[in-house]
């Protein structure tokens, strides 16, 4: 990633054993962050989401700028079976962005449960300083597993969404 901050994950194929090197030298793939401050790689999961049999690859860029939302709006980046060479955030098979500047979307996600009782995991994805109900409250999107995704899509394509009404309390 040539500008600051971009942010970039690294994809070490195993076995992994102890090595001295710098993490560019040891990584099979990279994936490189796209605008300066992205922060790609500040959080990531990897699960079967598409329920394929696969596993996806789900990551974060809290930092992203959106023109015409602003400043660390924030998105995450779908890989639907992981990922086989080099690429950047702009090759994900989906693209989620915030709905308005300084959400953070995207600082911490995770696809380890089942919320609705289906069996297939579902992604939660955080905007630490979503302002729905308060300054800076916080909110948590859900987008339950099995559903196709594909394309650019917004936060406000979820399936629902835990919000929290306290400010400054960053759930």
């Amino acid at each position: 990633a040539s500008e600051v901050e971009t942010g970039a994950v690294y994809i070490i194929q195993g076995p992994l054993v102890e090595t001295v090197g710098d993490v560019e030298t040891q990584a099979t793939f990279v994936i490189d962050g796209v605008g300066a401050n992205a922060a790609l790689g500040s959080s990531l999961s990897v699960g079967d989401f598409n329920a394929d049999g696969s596993q996806d690859l789900i990551i974060g860029a809290p930092g992203t700028q959106i023109p015409g939302l602003g400043l660390v709006a924030g998105e995450a980046y779908i890989f639907y079976d992981g990922v086989t060479t080099d690429c950047t955030s702009d090759d994900a098979d989906v693209t989620i962005s915030a709905s308005a500047g300084g959400q953070r979307f995207g600082d911490r996600i995770s696809t380890e449960g089942d919320l609705d009782g289906d069996g297939l995991n579902d992604v939660l994805i955080s905007s630490l300083e979503d302002s729905t109900y308060d300054t800076d409250a916080g909110a948590v999107a859900v987008f339950l597993g099995g559903t196709p995704l594909s394309g650019s899509l917004s936060v406000d394509d979820r399936d629902t969404q835990l919000a929290a009404n306290d400010n400054g309390m960053m759930f």
